[in-house]
């Protein structure tokens, strides 16, 4: 797994891994959706009453509730529907990475104490201590659990598990594009 701690990527496509913040990034020349662009990092700019962000964020919840059974959405963390202004935020809320730690358990088999002690690990701080709540970066949990999963570095990580091990496969919510109403 090769990355940038200061730069979101998309893990979205495999449950084993912490997923991160939604980007809306788009793509320079086209204008189309082109999710972790870091040419093109910025916010959707769709304003909090425009129809379309609300069917994002009810579409982008739709895909992590079907990817957490068990979970409702008062679980799960705005940050993990709502996009960053950027579009290429690095980090999650630790309770983002928390509510992740049952698909990550399933998928990967790891014991869900030793993957909430990974993201406790790689907790940090609010800056100064006043800005923002406690947060983990994605890449750095991912890394940690790629090695705890027996990947070696490299320049990829592939979803597929380590020689002889078996990963329980969840098909991806995040396969198909939602719609302009919100639906997958």
């Amino acid at each position: 797994m090769v990355g940038a701690a200061h730069v979101g990527q998309n893990f979205r496509g495999s449950p084993i891994w912490l997923w991160d913040r939604p980007s809306a990034a788009s793509a320079l020349t086209s204008g189309q959706r082109r999710p972790y662009n870091a040419l093109a990092s910025g916010a959707s700019n769709l304003g909090p009453t425009n129809p379309e962000l609300l069917a994002h964020i009810r579409c982008r919840l739709r895909r992590l509730l079907a990817a957490a059974p068990g979970e409702s959405s008062d679980d799960i963390p705005p940050d993990l529907v709502e996009s960053s202004g950027s579009g290429l935020d690095p980090d999650i809320t630790v309770q983002a990475a928390l509510v992740q730690v049952a698909r990550v358990a399933r998928a990967t088999r790891l014991p869900p104490a030793l993957l909430r002690a990974l993201v406790w690990r790689y907790e940090t701080q609010p800056a100064l201590g006043l800005f923002g709540p406690p947060r983990v970066n994605v890449l750095r949990v991912n890394l940690a659990l790629a090695q705890l999963l027996g990947y070696r570095p490299g320049p990829a990580v592939s979803p597929s598990p380590p020689s002889g091990g078996t990963f329980h496969r969840h098909p991806s919510p995040w396969s198909r594009r939602c719609s302009s109403s919100g639906e997958m």
